[in-house]
């Protein structure tokens, strides 16, 4: 799916790759896509987008787990517009979609783990790094600090604090990118 490529070219289960879901489901037949436009104050625009679901779409049981979770949050915010038919204004979902585009990332990080596209999730391997950077970070000053008022040598104790709090800044820094 195209969700399924985005995540396998950046390593991230992003809004756009919900986004490429939508549309992707729109171009299976699932949903319609309209685009309204409305003036306000005479000069300015607002867009909105539709999504409306037809009568007679293909069964949802064929949707992969992350694309079924997508749909059935739309379909559960669906209300019926003047043809009867049931649409979402795009509009609406803003602070009330969050959990499901949550929802549907874990799931897409899952079947691209048992596709064995992923040794693992990376989100979680993300995590992992920054957390033992923020452990060695604080451990090395901690080292630096402590060691030498109970009778270590403060040199040393110095030395390795700060090299063991530079690795681990480094880690935490950049163990987003990992």
């Amino acid at each position: 799916t195209p969700a399924e490529v985005g995540v396998l070219l950046d390593e991230r289960a992003d809004p756009v790759d919900v986004t490429a879901t939508v549309i992707d489901l729109a171009v299976r037949g699932y949903l319609r896509i309209r685009e309204e436009e409305s003036r306000t104050l005479l000069i300015f625009k607002n867009t909105d987008y539709i999504l409306e679901f037809p009568d007679g779409t293909p069964d949802a049981r064929t949707l992969k787990d992350h694309e079924r979770t997508i749909y059935q949050g739309l379909r559960a915010r669906a209300v019926r517009s003047n043809t009867n038919a049931p649409i979402v204004r795009l509009s609406t979902l803003r602070k009330q979609f969050y959990k499901t585009v949550e929802d549907a990332q874990k799931k897409l990080y899952r079947v691209l783990v048992v596709d064995k596209y992923f040794a693992g999730n990376p989100q979680k391997i993300r995590d992992l790094y920054q957390g033992l950077g923020r452990i060695f970070w604080f451990g090395g000053i901690f080292g630096a600090v402590v060691v030498p008022h109970f009778g270590g040598n403060a040199l040393n104790a110095l030395a390795l604090g700060v090299g063991v709090a530079l690795t681990g800044g480094l880690l935490w820094l950049f163990g987003s990118a990992m």
